[in-house]
């Protein structure tokens, strides 16, 4: 997505999940990962304003990578949502362009539950009223949990 909307021209941030080599990769800013300067100027002041309150690793990382964005204007930003959906720190973004649901297949179990059906459920929560929903191929048990909530929103 990113490499298209590029090749059209548009500037584009990332916030992919998880990383693959270095951690700045979670930031992308016009397609760059984010400078060490400004990646410990962004945690610094998210930490600041967190005054100490209980927040997990994924939490202060998605505030950092906001809070970066809004300081550098792009066109487009692809925001990868952590393990689930509906509970993520991600979901906060209330009309986006578009949600996209890949292929679902069985993890994090712990947290999203042990079936296709329960594992959906949690994604769908990335739908919003009146944004177009984009899903990719699913098992039928997913696709059903899917098309569900999508009517529900």
């Amino acid at each position: 997505m990113k490499a298209i909307a590029e090749a059209a021209g548009l500037t584009v941030h990332v916030y992919p999940s998880p990383h693959l080599v270095r951690f700045h990769e979670r930031i992308a800013l016009h397609g760059r990962p984010i400078e060490e300067t400004d990646l410990l100027a962004v945690l610094e002041e998210c930490e600041a304003a967190n005054g100490g309150a209980p927040v997990t690793f994924f939490e202060i990382t998605t505030v950092a990578a906001f809070l970066a964005f809004s300081r550098m204007p792009a066109d487009l930003l692809l925001l990868e949502t952590g393990l689930g959906g509906r509970f993520d720190s991600t979901n906060v973004v209330e009309a986006p362009a578009a949600t996209v649901i890949t292929p679902i297949s069985i993890d994090h179990v712990q947290f999203l539950g042990g079936t296709l059906a329960k594992i959906a459920f949690e994604k769908a929560g990335i739908f919003k009223p009146g944004v177009p929903g984009i899903v990719g191929p699913q098992p039928a048990e997913a696709l059903e949990v899917l098309e569900k909530r999508a009517a529900e929103v």
